[in-house]
């Protein structure tokens, strides 16, 4: 992949993903609140949970 490529959709994928986080702070959203959400809605507490290291209590 040429190198100016590779950059351009590293630099879109930066773009969405902050595109995220605003939108998250906008509606008072905090760091905790966000995947607790998203498990409400569409995914499992299996799959959020472990990657970030939270126990079971703090879930």
């Amino acid at each position: 992949m040429p190198t100016g490529l590779w950059q351009a959709t590293t630099v879109l994928r930066e773009h969405r993903g902050d595109g995220h986080v605003a939108a998250l702070v906008a509606a008072g959203l905090d760091g905790c609140e966000a995947p607790v959400l998203h498990c409400a809605l569409d995914a499992s507490r299996e799959v959020l949970q472990p990657p970030r290291g939270w126990r079971d209590k703090e879930w």
